[in-house]
């Protein structure tokens, strides 16, 4: 089988270790830019009430410019530093994570498609420990419109939807394009997935990576 997952909040615990540090990052760029705010914490405080409702990043720090009437410009600036990787940030990746990868390697196809920049994302897999040298190949979209990634990986492995497996945990933009496809879907409950009302959308939800092994000899 053909099985592509996702990074962030999937194989490596990017919620726990990065999302309140980028934040911040982001409003400190921003203020640095000219984002007028009576105080630091209180507006950190308003993005992180955002960001508990927010099915991303870029969408936490779009509906913040909104709400305190910036200037567009500063948007950019938020969002570049939200995709930077600070150099001494700490990583993990998730539990069973390596055993996973490992033994599906053995049989099936792997790949990853995650949205970020390109450097970062590899410097995040580095930092968790993740051998890349278990996948096919490695992704890195720059938007989350992921259904064109997906077709393009059908179409140069040759493999069938119905043989192919999306692991993610966001359900909009990982598993939905999978879905419209006829993919098999297996949403990652951690992360931003938790705080959602997506449970039940997917073909099957797992709380642990090595749920995935027997839905995949299921198959």
């Amino acid at each position: 089988m053909l099985i592509v997952f996702d990074l962030d909040d999937t194989l490596i615990d990017t919620s726990g270790a990065l999302i309140p540090l980028k934040l911040k990052m982001s409003l400190q760029a921003m203020i640095d830019a000219g984002l007028k705010v009576s105080s630091f914490e209180k507006a950190f405080q308003e993005l992180q009430v955002i960001d508990a409702k927010s099915p991303n990043g870029k969408e936490t720090l779009t509906q913040f410019v909104e709400k305190m009437r910036a200037e567009s410009h500063l948007l950019d600036v938020g969002l570049r530093e939200y995709l930077r990787l600070p150099e001494d940030v700490s990583i993990s990746a998730l539990d069973g994570a390596e055993e996973v990868l490992t033994a599906l390697a053995q049989e099936h196809t792997l790949v990853i498609v995650s949205t970020g920049l390109e450097e970062a994302q590899h410097a995040k897999m580095k930092k968790a420990g993740l051998k890349t040298e278990l996948f096919h190949k490695i992704i890195i979209c720059p938007d989350y419109n992921k259904k064109q990634y997906y077709l393009h990986l059908l179409e140069e492995l040759r493999y069938d939807a119905t043989e192919t497996i999306v692991c993610g945990d966001k359900f909009d933009t990982d598993l939905l394009p999978a879905k419209e496809l006829k993919m098999i879907t297996v949403q990652m409950l951690w992360g931003r997935a938790l705080r959602t009302s997506s449970e039940g959308k997917a073909d099957y939800t797992i709380k642990n990576l090595r749920e995935i092994l027997a839905i995949v000899e299921g198959l």
